[in-house]
């Protein structure tokens, strides 16, 4: 799917120490010598204007004996990594549910070998080394940053959505159906936010859940879905239709549990009985702000539908009301 879609012509946006220097920073031996070799300051502050020593502090550098360089931080980079993974499991997947190594590699966009070298050390320094920048911050710092950099995570467990019990329980009773098709009704926004949350939550039915599909609106504002594609720009009917054309084609051919159409109404309408396939296998959800009784929704046929109408509450602080409404209006006439 990558492959294929990255060829367009569209708005698509996918997606130490040499052995000579540590005997030299070695604890001198004898009655007659010094605690410390002379050369240890030869070392660190001479040679090449100071070269060496910033060597030595961007390797987090420990001795033999014991000796510290700045930052000298407290956990190896793979310990750094590995917190976080734990994090990532406790809110993408259900308690005593793990995320394999190579789905973090997917959800952050590197391949499996980076990912690898995560979580064994090649390339866990870079975050050791930005973790140190941070923790030279005071703590409202620290916090401001995180919220300038890091965009929403919409998930079913949000305020927004879960303020309404009942609710909840029937997005996640929906987001657990194998097949079927769900149509999301209502503005832009807030069905956005609720289709989103939807992908990001697949992971707590089944870990190993994969999503696909495509979306127009660009993700500057929210964390887009692993395996989904956005549009850097909206596009007009003719680029819809074009773009829908080769992403139904990849959808079609892969092995993605939930599909996923937000906005593209217009380009999908031409693919009725290609959507009417996946749903007999897996669960396709397509949204827009169509009017729920729009007569081309008449072909859902044998397929388990429903259908799912947003808004947000005003004066709510952004909460969403999820009305679901009966499928039978949808049917028309056969």
């Amino acid at each position: 799917m990558v492959e294929t879609a990255r060829g367009l012509e569209s708005p698509i946006r996918y997606t130490g120490l040499g052995e000579s220097r540590r005997t030299a920073l070695k604890l001198a031996e004898g009655p007659r010598s010094r605690a410390l070799r002379l050369g240890i300051s030869r070392c660190l502050l001479s040679q090449n204007d100071g070269m060496e020593y910033k060597k030595l502090a961007q390797q987090n550098f420990q001795s033999s004996n014991g000796l510290l360089l700045a930052p000298a931080y407290h956990k190896s980079g793979s310990e750094v990594v590995r917190t976080l993974k734990q994090a990532l499991d406790r809110v993408e997947c259900s308690p005593g549910q793990k995320l394999e190594q190579k789905q973090v590699g997917h959800m952050v966009g590197v391949s499996k070998s980076t990912i690898h070298d995560w979580f064994h050390g090649k390339l866990a320094g870079p975050l050791q080394n930005f973790l140190c920048v941070f923790e030279r911050l005071s703590e409202t710092d620290r916090i401001l940053i995180l919220r300038e950099f890091c965009r929403p995570c919409p998930r079913l467990e949000h305020p927004r959505l879960a303020h309404d019990a009942e609710a909840l329980t029937r997005l996640k009773t929906s987001l657990a159906q194998p097949s079927g098709l769900t149509f999301v009704v209502g503005a832009p926004e807030p069905r956005t936010f609720l289709v989103t949350a939807l992908g990001h939550s697949i992971t707590r039915v089944k870990p190993t859940s994969r999503v696909c599909g495509l979306d127009i609106h660009r993700p500057d504002s929210f964390v887009p879905v692993a395996g989904v594609f956005y549009c850097q720009r909206p596009p007009n009917l003719e680029l819809a239709q074009h773009l829908a054309a080769h992403i139904m084609a990849e959808v079609e051919v892969s092995k993605s549990e939930l599909v996923i159409f937000n906005g593209i109404w217009s380009g999908i309408s031409q693919f009725l009985k290609a959507i009417q396939r996946l749903a007999a296998t897996r669960h396709v959800i397509v949204a827009d702000d169509f009017d729920p009784a729009f007569d081309r929704l008449a072909w859902v046929g044998p397929n388990p539908v429903q259908v799912m109408a947003v808004s947000q509450i005003p004066g709510k602080q952004g909460l969403i009301h999820v009305d679901f409404r009966p499928p039978d209006p949808l049917r028309g006439k056969k």
